[in-house]
C-alpha cells in the first residue's frame, strides 16, 4: 500500500487527505457520558511529521480515552475542543479518508473467525514482501513457522495466546502503514 498524495482520487471521486505533516489536539473538556466529571480538560498538544510523544499517568486519567479521540474511534462531537490534522478541522473531515493516515492499535486486539492472514490482512490485498516484514517486526514469524498464515484463528477457542493476539493486532496496523501510529499500551500483554 502506498502512501497517499494530493493527486490521489476515490473512486467516488472525492479527493483525499494530505500525507501528515501536523496534528493539533485542543481538548477543553471531554466526559463520558455516564460519567459527572470530565476525565480530559485543558489538553493542548501538536504533534508534528516525524516527532514521537509519550504521554504517561495514572491509570483511568484519560490516557485511552485521548487517544480514541485522536483516533476517531470516539465521536468529536462529545468533545469540546477540536482535533486538527495538517490545520483541517477532523470533525469535518472523512473519516474512511483520516483512517488511511491516522490508526490506533488499541489495548485488546479483536480477533475475526478467519486464518493469521485474514486476521491481518481483514480483506486489504497486501503484499506478500510487506506482509514478511510486518510478521518479523511484531515477532510472529516463529508462529508462522510453526503454524503457517492458513492457521485458523477462532476468538472464542484458547488457541491463541494474549501475546500472540497482541501482535496480529500490531500487524493489522502496520502493514496498512499509517502516517501517524497511536499506541495504546500494546506491551501490556507481551513476554
Amino acid at each position: 500500500m502506498s502512501l497517499l498524495t494530493d493527486e490521489l482520487v476515490h473512486s467516488e471521486g472525492t479527493s483525499l487527505l494530505a500525507p501528515f505533516k501536523s496534528l493539533h489536539i485542543q481538548v477543553h473538556q471531554f466526559q463520558h457520558e455516564q460519567e459527572g466529571t470530565p476525565i480530559l480538560k485543558d489538553v493542548d498538544i501538536l504533534i508534528r511529521q516525524g516527532e514521537t510523544v509519550i504521554l504517561k499517568g495514572e491509570s483511568g486519567k484519560g490516557k485511552s480515552t485521548l487517544a480514541k479521540l485522536i483516533a476517531g474511534i470516539i465521536p468529536l462531537r462529545d468533545m469540546e475542543g477540536c482535533i486538527y490534522y495538517n490545520e483541517e478541522n477532523v470533525a469535518n473531515l472523512s473519516l474512511r479518508d483520516y483512517h488511511r493516515h491516522v490508526l490506533l492499535v488499541p489495548q485488546d486486539t479483536v480477533l475475526i473467525y478467519g486464518t493469521l492472514k485474514e486476521n491481518i490482512a481483514m480483506e486489504l490485498t497486501i503484499d506478500s514482501l510487506d506482509l514478511d516484514e510486518v510478521l518479523y517486526v511484531c515477532g510472529l514469524s516463529e508462529f508462522v513457522q510453526e503454524h503457517g498464515l492458513d492457521c485458523l484463528i477462532s476468538p472464542s477457542k484458547d488457541n491463541i495466546r494474549g501475546g500472540e493476539k497482541q501482535r496480529i493486532g500490531i500487524a493489522r496496523i502496520l502493514i496498512r502503514k499509517p502516517d501517524v501510529l497511536i499506541l495504546d499500551e500494546i506491551t501490556s500483554a507481551l513476554d
